[in-house]
C-alpha cells in the first residue's frame, strides 16, 4: 500500500489519502492523483513567475526567490527602497474557497517570521522589514488576477 500526504488550508488539517497501486481502478485513481499534483506544482510556479514579475514592475528589487533554510521557505525576498520585504505567494484556480491570501494562517505566519529571522542574521539585515502577500488566481483560460497585500501581517501582532 501507498500512500499521499495532502495539506488543505481550507481544512486546518492533513490527511492520508491511501491506495493501492495493484492495477485496475486504484492504478487509474493514483494516475488521477499525481495529474492533480503535478498540475497543483505547476500553478504554483506560474503564480511565483507571475508575483515576481508583478513586484518587478512595481520597482521591487528581488534579491531571493524559494529562498531556504532547513524546512523553511520564503517564494521571494526583495527590496522595495530601504524596506527588505519578504513575500508569500499563494496561487489558486478560483475563488471559490475563498481568496488565496486568506489562506495564509498564523502557523505560515510564525513560518516566514522564522526564515525571515534567519535571512536577516545570514546577511547582518538591521533595518526595516515587511511581510507581503502576492495572491494570483488562474482563471480557466490562462488569464491572471495578481493582487498584492502590502503590510499583510506582522509576526507577534495578533489582530
Amino acid at each position: 500500500m501507498a500512500g499521499l500526504w495532502v495539506a488543505g488550508p481550507a481544512f486546518g488539517f492533513q490527511k492520508k489519502i491511501a491506495f493501492f497501486i495493484a492495477g485496475g481502478l486504484a492504478g487509474q485513481q493514483a494516475t488521477k492523483i499525481e495529474k492533480f499534483m503535478a498540475k497543483h506544482l505547476d500553478t504554483g510556479k506560474l503564480g511565483e513567475e507571475a508575483a515576481r514579475r508583478f513586484l518587478e514592475q512595481k520597482g521591487f528589487q528581488i534579491l531571493e526567490t524559494n529562498w531556504r533554510h532547513g524546512h523553511l521557505e520564503v517564494d521571494i525576498i526583495a527590496r522595495d527602497g530601504d524596506v527588505l520585504v519578504f513575500v508569500e505567494v499563494k496561487t489558486r484556480g478560483s475563488t471559490w474557497f475563498g481568496a488565496p491570501e486568506e489562506f495564509v494562517d498564523k502557523r505560515k505566519e510564525k513560518l516566514l517570521a522564522r526564515a525571515a529571522a534567519a535571512y536577516m542574521e545570514a546577511i547582518g539585515h538591521e533595518w526595516a522589514i515587511r511581510f507581503d502577500v502576492v495572491s494570483v488566481v488562474v482563471g480557466r483560460k490562462g488569464q491572471l488576477q495578481v493582487r498584492h497585500v502590502r503590510d499583510a501581517f506582522f509576526p507577534g501582532l495578533d489582530t
